[in-house]
Protein backbone atom coordinates (compact mmCIF):
# COMPACT_ATOMS: atom_id res chain seq x y z
CA UNK A 1 0.00 0.00 0.00
CA UNK A 2 3.37 2.08 0.08
CA UNK A 3 2.25 5.28 -1.91
CA UNK A 4 -0.65 4.85 -2.44
CA UNK A 5 -3.95 7.08 -1.41
CA UNK A 6 -6.17 5.57 1.60
CA UNK A 7 -9.54 4.29 0.45
CA UNK A 8 -12.56 5.06 2.35
CA UNK A 9 -14.87 2.97 3.23
CA UNK A 10 -17.67 4.88 1.16
CA UNK A 11 -15.29 4.75 -2.22
CA UNK A 12 -14.66 0.67 -1.15
CA UNK A 13 -18.40 0.25 -0.92
CA UNK A 14 -19.26 1.75 -4.25
CA UNK A 15 -16.11 -0.41 -5.38
CA UNK A 16 -17.41 -3.50 -4.05
CA UNK A 17 -20.61 -2.87 -5.47
CA UNK A 18 -19.87 -2.22 -8.96
CA UNK A 19 -17.49 -5.42 -8.49
CA UNK A 20 -20.72 -7.65 -7.05
CA UNK A 21 -22.70 -6.36 -10.07
CA UNK A 22 -20.57 -7.54 -12.56
CA UNK A 23 -19.81 -10.89 -10.90
CA UNK A 24 -20.83 -12.90 -8.13
CA UNK A 25 -18.55 -12.62 -5.18
CA UNK A 26 -18.56 -15.00 -2.08
CA UNK A 27 -18.41 -12.85 1.73
CA UNK A 28 -14.87 -13.83 2.28
CA UNK A 29 -13.66 -12.52 -1.34
CA UNK A 30 -15.00 -9.34 -0.80
CA UNK A 31 -13.81 -8.83 2.86
CA UNK A 32 -10.20 -10.03 1.54
CA UNK A 33 -9.71 -7.50 -0.80
CA UNK A 34 -11.46 -4.96 1.54
CA UNK A 35 -8.41 -5.46 4.14
CA UNK A 36 -6.05 -5.49 1.22
CA UNK A 37 -7.52 -1.93 0.26
CA UNK A 38 -6.11 -1.06 3.65
CA UNK A 39 -9.63 -0.77 5.46
CA UNK A 40 -10.13 -2.50 8.97
CA UNK A 41 -11.40 -5.36 9.73
CA UNK A 42 -14.46 -4.19 11.38
CA UNK A 43 -14.77 -1.94 8.37
CA UNK A 44 -14.67 -4.36 5.83
CA UNK A 45 -17.26 -6.59 8.03
CA UNK A 46 -19.74 -4.22 7.93
CA UNK A 47 -19.22 -3.00 4.12
CA UNK A 48 -19.88 -7.33 3.53
CA UNK A 49 -23.04 -7.04 5.79
CA UNK A 50 -24.54 -3.47 4.03
CA UNK A 51 -23.56 -5.49 0.47
CA UNK A 52 -25.09 -8.43 1.62
CA UNK A 53 -28.79 -6.13 3.10
CA UNK A 54 -28.15 -4.89 -0.51
CA UNK A 55 -28.42 -8.37 -2.03
CA UNK A 56 -24.96 -7.44 -3.95
CA UNK A 57 -23.51 -10.79 -2.18
CA UNK A 58 -25.78 -13.72 -1.36
CA UNK A 59 -23.26 -16.84 -0.70
CA UNK A 60 -25.46 -19.56 -1.46
CA UNK A 61 -26.25 -17.45 -5.03
CA UNK A 62 -22.19 -17.35 -5.12
CA UNK A 63 -22.14 -21.14 -4.63
CA UNK A 64 -24.64 -22.46 -6.97
CA UNK A 65 -23.23 -20.12 -9.53
CA UNK A 66 -19.61 -21.86 -8.24
CA UNK A 67 -21.08 -25.32 -8.45
CA UNK A 68 -22.56 -25.10 -11.98
CA UNK A 69 -19.38 -23.25 -13.52
CA UNK A 70 -16.89 -26.39 -11.62
CA UNK A 71 -18.87 -28.78 -13.49
CA UNK A 72 -20.09 -27.18 -16.94
CA UNK A 73 -16.36 -25.62 -17.56
CA UNK A 74 -13.70 -27.29 -15.47
CA UNK A 75 -14.87 -30.79 -14.85
CA UNK A 76 -14.49 -30.84 -11.61
CA UNK A 77 -16.49 -33.54 -9.51
CA UNK A 78 -18.43 -32.93 -6.30
CA UNK A 79 -15.27 -33.53 -3.80
CA UNK A 80 -13.00 -31.22 -5.77
CA UNK A 81 -15.96 -28.64 -5.71
CA UNK A 82 -16.47 -28.96 -1.43
CA UNK A 83 -13.04 -28.36 -1.05
CA UNK A 84 -12.98 -25.34 -3.40
CA UNK A 85 -16.27 -23.93 -1.38
CA UNK A 86 -14.70 -24.81 2.14
CA UNK A 87 -11.81 -22.70 0.84
CA UNK A 88 -14.47 -19.65 0.60
CA UNK A 89 -15.40 -20.04 4.22
CA UNK A 90 -18.81 -20.91 2.74
CA UNK A 91 -21.26 -22.75 5.56
CA UNK A 92 -21.69 -26.81 5.17
CA UNK A 93 -25.56 -25.98 4.21
CA UNK A 94 -24.76 -24.02 1.29
CA UNK A 95 -22.32 -25.92 -0.04
CA UNK A 96 -24.70 -29.26 0.01
CA UNK A 97 -27.43 -27.22 -1.02
CA UNK A 98 -25.98 -25.89 -4.29
CA UNK A 99 -23.63 -29.87 -4.97
CA UNK A 100 -27.53 -31.53 -4.47
CA UNK A 101 -28.94 -29.04 -7.06
CA UNK A 102 -26.62 -30.68 -9.62
CA UNK A 103 -27.80 -34.06 -11.14
CA UNK A 104 -25.98 -36.75 -10.71
CA UNK A 105 -26.07 -37.29 -14.47
CA UNK A 106 -24.34 -34.18 -14.81
CA UNK A 107 -21.10 -35.48 -12.80
CA UNK A 108 -21.09 -38.14 -14.75
CA UNK A 109 -21.13 -36.63 -17.71
CA UNK A 110 -18.20 -34.41 -16.97
CA UNK A 111 -16.39 -37.32 -15.67
CA UNK A 112 -16.96 -39.14 -18.89
CA UNK A 113 -15.68 -35.84 -20.90
CA UNK A 114 -12.46 -35.54 -18.41
CA UNK A 115 -12.13 -39.26 -18.82
CA UNK A 116 -12.51 -39.39 -23.07
CA UNK A 117 -9.73 -36.69 -22.86
CA UNK A 118 -6.94 -38.63 -20.71
CA UNK A 119 -8.33 -41.84 -22.25
CA UNK A 120 -6.64 -40.58 -25.67
CA UNK A 121 -3.18 -41.28 -24.21
CA UNK A 122 -3.93 -44.34 -22.36
CA UNK A 123 -4.43 -48.33 -23.44
CA UNK A 124 -7.23 -49.65 -21.03
CA UNK A 125 -6.33 -52.87 -21.54
CA UNK A 126 -3.46 -52.24 -19.12
CA UNK A 127 -3.78 -52.32 -15.19
CA UNK A 128 -1.58 -49.73 -14.41
CA UNK A 129 -3.14 -47.22 -17.25
CA UNK A 130 -6.65 -47.74 -15.79
CA UNK A 131 -5.11 -47.21 -12.44
CA UNK A 132 -3.58 -43.97 -13.83
CA UNK A 133 -7.05 -42.94 -15.36
CA UNK A 134 -8.71 -43.94 -11.96
CA UNK A 135 -6.24 -41.17 -10.14
CA UNK A 136 -6.69 -38.57 -12.54
CA UNK A 137 -10.39 -38.77 -12.32
CA UNK A 138 -10.27 -39.24 -8.47
CA UNK A 139 -7.79 -35.65 -8.38
CA UNK A 140 -10.98 -34.03 -10.44
CA UNK A 141 -12.99 -34.70 -7.13
CA UNK A 142 -15.43 -37.42 -8.17
CA UNK A 143 -16.54 -39.72 -6.17
CA UNK A 144 -15.68 -43.94 -5.99
CA UNK A 145 -18.67 -44.90 -8.04
CA UNK A 146 -18.40 -41.89 -10.21
CA UNK A 147 -14.87 -43.28 -11.02
CA UNK A 148 -15.39 -46.80 -11.30
CA UNK A 149 -18.27 -46.28 -13.75
CA UNK A 150 -16.71 -44.17 -16.18
CA UNK A 151 -13.27 -46.27 -16.15
CA UNK A 152 -16.11 -49.27 -17.03
CA UNK A 153 -17.90 -47.20 -19.94
CA UNK A 154 -14.77 -46.26 -21.11
CA UNK A 155 -13.01 -49.76 -21.73
CA UNK A 156 -16.39 -50.90 -23.44
CA UNK A 157 -15.61 -48.05 -26.09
Amino acid sequence: MRGRKPITPEAALIRMADLCARSEQCSADIEGKLLRLGLSRAQAQKIVGELRDGRFIDDGRYARAFVEDKVRFNGWGPLKIRAGLAAKRLSGTQVEEAIAEVEEEAFLQAAMEAGKVKVRSLDLTAPEDRMKLTRFLASRGFTSSQVSAVVRKLREL
